[in-house]
């Protein structure tokens, strides 16, 4: 049997796997949270700057939002064929290169098209964290662990929103930032 001889990180021993796990799964989906965050909180700036009415704001918001529920299943069909670390990896360089994009694109349609395949590639990263965090994660401890996860989620949205918020014309900043911490993630 294994038999930890020294303590290194976050855990001590035997459940440093786990912990480290648990930080690599609670960054990712703390990073997706962020990124969930920025479009609502760019719609003023995206206003002003491409000239969208709030009615297309909403229209693209709606896609993004059917995008993400109706591609959640299709992610859990292919979890156990392709495997979770293959899935999360295409998720985010997916999310990330649409996140790039965004600031890029005022033509409504093809942003239209960019929050489909962000909204599709977002909702791939939930349900694999999940996925992933349950496997590594003893019965006994994953409410807590879940717990965590979602609080880490919550707080990424509201920092994300008020920065984004804050940086006014500069709103482009958030995106190539999300862009880089997720290629920085993948990595």
């Amino acid at each position: 049997p294994y038999e930890p001889w020294m303590s290194f990180g976050l855990m001590g021993g035997g459940m440093q796997p786990q912990g480290h796990v648990q930080v690599l799964v609670n960054i990712v989906a703390t990073v997706d949270a962020a990124d969930l965050a920025l479009f609502g909180a760019s719609f003023k700036a995206m206003e002003t700057s491409f000239g969208f009415t709030p009615g297309r704001l909403g229209v693209l918001q709606m896609w993004q939002s059917l995008s993400y529920s109706v591609s959640l299943p299709v992610w859990g069909v292919f979890l156990p064929v392709l495997g979770a670390r293959y899935l999360l990896c295409l998720a985010c360089l997916v999310w990330a290169f649409t996140t790039l994009m965004t600031p890029h694109v005022a033509f409504f349609e093809a942003q239209c098209l960019l929050r489909i395949i962000n909204g599709a590639a977002l909702s791939g990263v939930m349900p694999i964290t999940q996925a992933i965090l349950a496997d590594a994660v003893e019965s006994g401890r994953r409410g807590a662990a879940f717990g965590w996860m979602q609080s880490l989620h919550t707080i990424a949205r509201v920092m994300v929103s008020y920065a984004v918020i804050s940086l006014g014309d500069a709103w482009a900043y958030a995106y190539y930032f999300i862009f880089v911490l997720t290629l920085v993630m993948i990595v």
